[in-house]
């Protein structure tokens, strides 16, 4: 139950917070081969940073939704948390600073609302056993080319990439 009480207070806290506005847009195409959702940089509005999460999946698919919000929300509060940031170039979002070590808490947290469900077996049961330690990310292309914890400090992202064409958009708490 404890992790299900810090996802409400994550979620709290980008309710509440004064310097980013956060969208969830589903049924998004284009979003690339085996990506069913993405945080993006939205640009800035009246002094907010516009932080964008965008699903393939329709609300109609609520055990796969679930799921996949449940693990974009996450990266939008490690967004807020100043564990991450977006790298811009010429004002248009190139990349970001996200690790391994930050994407697999997304999954975990995705897979805490996916498995069984009212569309399978009549009952809603959140999978409540996922082991962080021995989780380990998709072997694709799009997860092995992320940096490990170990080599990444988003300082380093914020001293390299404010210069010149490269803007680094991290949360100022």
């Amino acid at each position: 139950m404890n992790e299900y009480n810090n996802v409400l207070n994550e979620i709290s806290s980008l309710r509440n917070d004064k310097n980013n506005l956060y969208t969830i847009k589903s049924g998004v195409e284009g979003l690339g081969k085996d990506v069913n959702g993405k945080v993006s940089y939205g640009g800035n509005s009246n002094g907010m940073n516009l932080i964008n999460i965008d699903l393939a999946s329709k609300a109609e698919n609520p055990a796969f939704f679930l799921s996949t919000i449940a693990h974009e929300l996450k990266h939008a509060f490690q967004f807020y948390n100043q564990e991450f940031g977006f790298i811009l170039t010429d004002g248009i979002q190139t990349s970001s600073s996200m690790s391994k070590e930050l994407e697999k808490k997304a999954f975990v947290r995705g897979d805490m609302f996916s498995g069984n469900t009212m569309i399978n077996n009549n009952k809603f049961n959140m999978n409540h056993n996922l082991n962080f330690e021995k989780y380990s990310l998709p072997n694709t292309p799009n997860y092995n080319r992320l940096p490990n914890e170990n080599e990444y400090n988003i300082n380093q992202y914020n001293n390299a990439y404010n210069k010149g064409n490269y803007k680094f958009i991290m949360n100022k708490k």
